[in-house]
């Protein structure tokens, strides 16, 4: 696409896919022999890993609509385009 000054076989001015995947791979490689991830930040690891820190939230999606919630979370309404949510605790009776 020469209009857009993309040529094929030269870069597009971003990251080139190829060596992206290469560097994943490294870092791969690194991870196995530490035997641990080795580009996980210190922070996540300690809240996630070690803490084992939960979320506070339980999401619903149209993918994955939940029917009930443990007590305590937040309900979190996830959807892809603005909506209007109608809640009911009676069964809509």
């Amino acid at each position: 696409m020469p209009g857009r000054e993309l040529f094929h076989g030269g870069p597009a001015g971003s990251a080139m896919p190829l060596v992206w995947a290469h560097a994943e791979h490294i870092k791969l490689l690194r991870s196995l022999r530490d035997g641990a991830v080795f580009d996980m930040p210190p922070h996540a690891r300690e809240r996630y890993v070690d803490r084992k820190t939960a979320s506070p939230y339980r999401s619903w999606r149209f993918n994955n609509k939940i029917r009930s919630m443990p007590a305590g979370k937040k309900l979190r309404i996830e959807v892809l385009a603005p909506a209007r949510v109608h809640w009911s605790l009676d069964g809509w009776a």
